[in-house]
Protein backbone atom coordinates (compact mmCIF):
# COMPACT_ATOMS: atom_id res chain seq x y z
CA UNK A 1 0.00 0.00 0.00
CA UNK A 2 1.52 3.40 -0.70
CA UNK A 3 0.44 6.55 0.86
CA UNK A 4 -0.10 9.99 -0.91
CA UNK A 5 2.45 12.35 -0.22
CA UNK A 6 2.45 15.07 2.68
CA UNK A 7 0.91 18.09 2.03
CA UNK A 8 3.38 20.69 2.67
CA UNK A 9 2.10 23.73 4.57
CA UNK A 10 2.30 27.18 2.57
CA UNK A 11 3.44 29.55 5.01
CA UNK A 12 0.02 31.67 4.30
CA UNK A 13 -3.28 30.24 4.85
CA UNK A 14 -6.50 31.21 4.36
CA UNK A 15 -9.39 30.47 6.44
CA UNK A 16 -12.89 30.96 7.90
CA UNK A 17 -14.66 30.12 11.58
CA UNK A 18 -18.07 28.85 11.49
CA UNK A 19 -20.63 29.23 14.74
CA UNK A 20 -21.74 25.97 15.48
CA UNK A 21 -25.08 25.15 17.53
CA UNK A 22 -24.36 21.37 19.32
CA UNK A 23 -26.05 19.71 22.27
CA UNK A 24 -23.37 18.56 25.27
CA UNK A 25 -25.08 16.38 28.05
CA UNK A 26 -28.19 18.04 27.18
CA UNK A 27 -27.56 21.37 27.16
CA UNK A 28 -26.89 23.68 24.01
CA UNK A 29 -23.19 24.89 23.62
CA UNK A 30 -21.32 26.60 20.66
CA UNK A 31 -18.36 25.23 18.84
CA UNK A 32 -16.14 27.16 16.98
CA UNK A 33 -14.49 25.86 14.39
CA UNK A 34 -12.08 27.43 12.02
CA UNK A 35 -10.79 25.93 8.69
CA UNK A 36 -7.67 27.05 7.12
CA UNK A 37 -6.70 25.67 3.44
CA UNK A 38 -4.19 27.26 0.27
CA UNK A 39 -5.25 26.74 -3.07
CA UNK A 40 -8.92 25.30 -2.24
CA UNK A 41 -7.75 22.92 -0.33
CA UNK A 42 -8.26 22.32 3.76
CA UNK A 43 -5.02 21.81 5.63
CA UNK A 44 -6.04 22.76 9.40
CA UNK A 45 -9.27 22.34 11.24
CA UNK A 46 -9.29 23.97 15.11
CA UNK A 47 -12.57 23.32 17.52
CA UNK A 48 -12.96 25.25 20.28
CA UNK A 49 -16.05 24.10 22.88
CA UNK A 50 -16.67 23.91 26.74
CA UNK A 51 -14.87 24.90 29.49
CA UNK A 52 -10.81 25.17 29.41
CA UNK A 53 -9.61 22.00 30.78
CA UNK A 54 -12.96 20.00 30.34
CA UNK A 55 -13.05 16.45 28.84
CA UNK A 56 -15.64 17.75 26.06
CA UNK A 57 -12.97 20.77 25.50
CA UNK A 58 -9.96 18.00 25.31
CA UNK A 59 -12.13 15.45 22.89
CA UNK A 60 -13.04 18.03 20.60
CA UNK A 61 -9.32 19.74 20.41
CA UNK A 62 -7.94 16.22 19.97
CA UNK A 63 -10.42 15.13 17.20
CA UNK A 64 -9.61 18.53 14.93
CA UNK A 65 -5.45 17.96 15.59
CA UNK A 66 -6.77 14.49 14.35
CA UNK A 67 -8.74 15.01 11.23
CA UNK A 68 -5.62 18.39 10.50
CA UNK A 69 -3.05 15.56 10.42
CA UNK A 70 -5.44 13.47 7.78
CA UNK A 71 -5.91 16.31 5.70
CA UNK A 72 -2.17 17.20 5.87
CA UNK A 73 -1.02 13.61 4.93
CA UNK A 74 -3.07 14.34 1.61
CA UNK A 75 -6.37 12.49 2.59
CA UNK A 76 -9.25 12.85 0.71
CA UNK A 77 -10.88 15.50 2.11
CA UNK A 78 -14.29 14.92 0.94
CA UNK A 79 -14.60 11.53 1.99
CA UNK A 80 -13.04 12.46 5.77
CA UNK A 81 -16.04 14.59 5.98
CA UNK A 82 -18.59 12.60 4.49
CA UNK A 83 -17.80 8.93 5.22
CA UNK A 84 -16.58 9.71 8.84
CA UNK A 85 -17.62 12.56 10.39
CA UNK A 86 -21.17 13.89 8.98
CA UNK A 87 -24.02 11.62 10.76
CA UNK A 88 -22.20 10.55 13.65
CA UNK A 89 -24.84 10.66 16.35
CA UNK A 90 -24.39 11.83 19.61
CA UNK A 91 -27.45 13.27 21.35
CA UNK A 92 -30.16 15.76 20.44
CA UNK A 93 -29.98 17.07 17.15
CA UNK A 94 -29.87 20.84 17.07
CA UNK A 95 -30.29 23.14 13.90
CA UNK A 96 -27.74 24.90 12.26
CA UNK A 97 -29.76 27.89 10.57
CA UNK A 98 -26.71 28.78 8.32
CA UNK A 99 -26.59 25.07 6.91
CA UNK A 100 -30.09 24.73 7.02
CA UNK A 101 -29.31 21.04 9.10
CA UNK A 102 -29.15 19.27 11.88
CA UNK A 103 -26.16 18.82 13.66
CA UNK A 104 -25.80 15.23 15.48
CA UNK A 105 -22.70 15.33 17.11
CA UNK A 106 -19.13 16.93 17.87
CA UNK A 107 -18.08 15.08 14.81
CA UNK A 108 -21.18 15.95 12.55
CA UNK A 109 -20.73 19.66 13.26
CA UNK A 110 -16.78 18.94 12.34
CA UNK A 111 -17.61 17.14 9.38
CA UNK A 112 -20.13 19.53 8.07
CA UNK A 113 -17.78 22.81 8.78
CA UNK A 114 -15.38 21.12 6.87
CA UNK A 115 -17.68 20.54 3.93
CA UNK A 116 -19.27 23.84 4.39
CA UNK A 117 -15.19 25.00 3.58
CA UNK A 118 -14.90 23.51 0.68
CA UNK A 119 -18.24 24.16 -0.63
CA UNK A 120 -17.00 27.80 -0.17
CA UNK A 121 -13.30 27.20 -1.55
CA UNK A 122 -13.81 24.91 -4.41
CA UNK A 123 -10.25 23.70 -6.39
CA UNK A 124 -9.79 24.31 -9.96
CA UNK A 125 -10.06 20.75 -11.19
CA UNK A 126 -12.27 19.23 -7.85
CA UNK A 127 -10.55 17.29 -5.10
CA UNK A 128 -8.99 14.18 -6.02
CA UNK A 129 -10.77 11.17 -5.45
CA UNK A 130 -9.23 8.20 -3.62
CA UNK A 131 -8.13 4.77 -5.82
CA UNK A 132 -9.93 1.44 -5.01
CA UNK A 133 -7.59 -0.23 -2.09
CA UNK A 134 -6.05 -3.73 -3.07
CA UNK A 135 -8.00 -4.78 -0.02
CA UNK A 136 -10.96 -4.28 -1.48
CA UNK A 137 -10.37 -6.65 -4.54
CA UNK A 138 -10.19 -9.70 -2.19
CA UNK A 139 -13.06 -8.46 -0.45
CA UNK A 140 -11.25 -7.66 2.58
CA UNK A 141 -11.28 -4.64 4.94
CA UNK A 142 -8.49 -3.49 6.76
CA UNK A 143 -9.77 -1.08 9.93
CA UNK A 144 -8.86 2.48 8.65
CA UNK A 145 -8.06 1.99 5.49
CA UNK A 146 -10.61 3.29 3.71
CA UNK A 147 -9.46 6.85 4.13
CA UNK A 148 -5.93 6.51 3.16
CA UNK A 149 -5.23 7.43 -0.11
CA UNK A 150 -3.18 5.63 -2.89
CA UNK A 151 -0.86 6.55 -5.27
Amino acid sequence: MSYAPKVERPVDLYGTTYKVPVNINGAPQTLYVTVNGAEGRPLEVFAVTGKAGSSIRVMTDCISRLISCQLQDGVDPERLAEKHLVNMKGGDPVLWPAEQTFVLSIPDALGKALRRWMRQNPPIGGYKKDEPHEDEDVGEEVAGSDILPQK
